[in-house]
């Protein structure tokens, strides 16, 4: 079953002393690429997230938010870094001086700033890996399952759009034995007309039908057709990272397409090749969604 690049996964938990939300969502993107986000403890393990990430997706822009989220359980344990306090306050003073801005800066204002209140002793990194480690793992595994249901959803929509092309193409190969027979009479009166009634040679009238037939002959780019729809549908039940090969086709089967429509010389060939660009082009747009 197809996946979709789009999903989001959220899981709460803790690691060390403090409560932790760990927030993934994604998006399409030709390759994959990680984006982080996080509190400052686990910057250094950026390169570690950005791996894991890796291991479980392979296309789509995925974006991880992990922070750490104040919980009253925390309260009793709570210090305030003195030294980092004075820090922030004393750059704001400067930039309100700077400013002319009169008002005093609150206290208030000075403990929302990032890691002035510190609820525990840093712990040592791998301890904090090994702790943030399965937060993410439950987040990607949410993500993923949305990204799977997604999928199942474009399944459906790419199957029945691909049965309506088939239908529509098979309509086009059946309507060209007719084509040919319509253009040998249309050329028949016409002959008629311009000659007045006088005998239309029956071997001149075959050649100028038969050059007709080869210049509209779309044998080859029907058989190409049925082929790419073939495989598209053969490639729908497959796992694993098919979105690109799924565009390709798509690509393919609009070039055949394009080709019918310039040898077609029909009008109702032609709206109904009209027709099969319209709903090629639909599964283009949903194709880019697909892993």
């Amino acid at each position: 079953m197809l996946k979709s690049m789009t999903g989001y996964g959220v899981v709460q938990g803790k690691v060390g002393t403090k409560h932790v939300v760990v927030e993934t969502k994604s998006v399409n993107h030709k390759f994959c690429e990680v984006n982080l986000r996080l509190s400052q403890r686990y910057v250094p393990l950026e390169g570690r997230i950005i791996e894991y990430t890796k291991s479980f997706f392979s296309r789509g822009r995925i974006d991880v938010l992990v922070r750490d989220e104040p919980h009253p359980s925390d309260l009793g344990l709570a210090k305030i870094d003195l030294k980092r306090l004075g820090g922030y306050y004393d750059t704001l003073k400067k930039a309100a001086a700077k400013l002319k801005i009169k008002d005093d800066i609150a206290m208030s204002t000075l403990l929302a700033l990032p890691d002035v209140i510190v609820t525990h002793e840093e712990e040592a990194l791998e301890k904090t890996w090994t702790a943030l480690k399965p937060l993410l793992k439950v987040s990607y595994e949410s993500l993923e399952k949305m990204r799977q249901k997604e999928g199942g959803s474009l399944t459906k929509f790419l199957k029945t759009q691909l049965e309506l092309l088939e239908g529509e193409s098979q309509w086009i190969e059946k309507r060209i034995p007719e084509n040919v027979e319509t253009h040998r009479k249309n050329m028949a009166e016409r002959v008629s007309k311009i000659i007045n009634g006088l005998e239309i040679d029956p071997q001149r009238l075959a050649q100028e039908v038969a050059y007709f037939v080869d210049r509209s002959d779309i044998s080859e780019e029907m058989f190409r057709l049925a082929t790419h729809i073939k495989h598209f549908h053969n490639l729908l039940g497959n796992e694993g990272e098919i979105g690109r090969k799924l565009d390709f086709l798509l690509q393919e089967m609009n070039r055949e397409v394009n080709t019918l429509s310039a040898k077609a010389q029909s009008a109702e060939i032609s709206q109904h090749v009209v027709e099969c660009k319209h709903l090629i082009e639909k599964m283009r747009e949903q194709v880019q969604n697909v892993e």
